[in-house]
């Protein structure tokens, strides 16, 4: 699936290199964004974790007439649910995400403007619970996120819109049955190619 994205993203920035604006629309970009994320894949994490919230902050370098290479930092916030489970378990799980992003910028008239691209890098959760002290973290993950954003802008205030991302990441955690506090997780790996999406609301301050 993540080679997918990447192929369906490059495509489209082939084809899009030879319709480039006539000017650029900002030469520099500082943004965040906050969403509310739901995962798509992985039964095992969706029935014990909720999505609370996602944060992410980029700085974007406009190359040329569209296309704009950058760096992104994401933080996912994930909390057990007590109510999957038949002790007493509480915490949480923060997704830290760091890398490069690459994007496309396509005016649709002199207010509102399409961005889109991918973001890759890598990811590492770091967990804060009790009743799953046994949880093994894992070294850093590859991290890949295609997104989507739809900005209406003015020049004394920036750019505000929709926001939508889909991330894939690949977690290796596994539960040690031989701790009595997790007899009652299945025997499987609870973090294997997790993905969830994310919709939420981004602003970004452009620098001409």
């Amino acid at each position: 699936m993540k080679k997918i994205a990447f192929v369906l993203y490059f495509i489209i920035c082939f084809f899009d290199f030879n319709a480039q604006e006539k000017t650029k629309l900002y030469n520099h970009s500082f943004g965040f964004d906050i969403a509310i994320p739901k995962t798509i894949s992985n039964e095992i994490f969706n029935s014990n974790f909720d999505e609370v919230a996602e944060l992410g902050f980029n700085y974007d370098l406009m190359l040329f007439k569209n296309f704009s290479l950058g760096i992104s930092y994401r933080y996912s916030y994930f909390e057990l649910n007590r109510k999957s489970f038949t002790t007493d378990v509480n915490g949480q799980l923060d997704s830290h995400f760091a890398g490069l992003t690459t994007a496309i910028t396509k005016p649709i008239n002199d207010k509102i403007f399409f961005k889109y691209g991918i973001s890759f890098g890598k990811n590492q959760v770091l967990k804060k619970a009790t009743g799953f002290e046994n949880l093994n973290s894992p070294n850093y993950n590859n991290f890949i996120s295609p997104f989507f954003s739809l900005f209406m802008y003015d020049e004394s205030v920036g750019a505000v819109g929709l926001f939508v991302n889909l991330s894939y990441a690949d977690y290796i955690y596994d539960f040690d049955l031989t701790n009595p506090n997790t007899t009652y997780v299945p025997h499987n790996t609870i973090f294997d190619k997790l993905s969830w999406f994310a919709v939420g609301f981004k602003y970004d301050y452009l620098i001409k």
